[in-house]
């Protein structure tokens, strides 16, 4: 696969899941690496990444539900379950493509009471963040029990598309350890 974005022939799928269909970008064969997406974006923003990362990993990247070319049902009845809603959706999509392991981005809104989550964790985190303070990052301990932590020098909030040439060192270096 070329790591040209220009020329990027880029495969694109579909699976059902949860009731919904979902795009997906899949490249690379081996252990299953997952890369979702934040608000309001869409597989595209993972585009620097997907074609290194895709060298080592069977690197799969899907458009959340609502966004990309996934459907875009209305909101679940009551809105205040859509993170479950969501999370479901993470489990389907996995069993839609038959995936026994995959490495997975973990995000916690929470509740300070919570045990502290107990999976190896790894931040890059960009200094000039303006929406997630660098300083912010001083608290990780009250919620994970074991993480690493690194600043991105002159990255602001997406790093992976700011320095891919650091994120994907990064990705890969964390993930070739498990």
């Amino acid at each position: 696969m070329s790591k040209d974005m220009d020329v990027v022939a880029w495969n694109h799928g579909y699976a059902g899941a949860n009731g919904i269909r979902f795009h997906h970008v899949r490249h690379g064969t081996g252990t299953p690496l997952v890369l979702l997406h934040g608000w309001p974006e869409f597989w595209y923003v993972y585009r620097k990444n997907i074609p290194v990362l895709a060298e080592r990993f069977n690197t799969i990247v899907p458009d959340l539900r609502g966004f990309g070319d996934t459907e875009k049902p209305g909101l679940p009845d009551p809105p205040s379950t859509l993170l479950e809603v969501l999370v479901e959706d993470l489990a389907s999509f996995r069993d839609a493509l038959g995936i026994d392991e995959a490495r997975t981005t973990i995000w916690r809104h929470g509740a300070p009471e919570l045990p502290k989550i107990d999976v190896p964790t790894r931040y890059l985190w960009g200094e000039e963040d303006p929406l997630v303070k660098i300083e912010w990052a001083e608290r990780l301990g009250e919620y994970f029990s074991g993480y690493s932590f690194s600043a991105a020098p002159g990255a602001g909030h997406f790093v992976h598309c700011e320095i891919p040439e650091a994120a994907n060192r990064e990705i890969i270096a964390f993930f070739s350890e498990r």
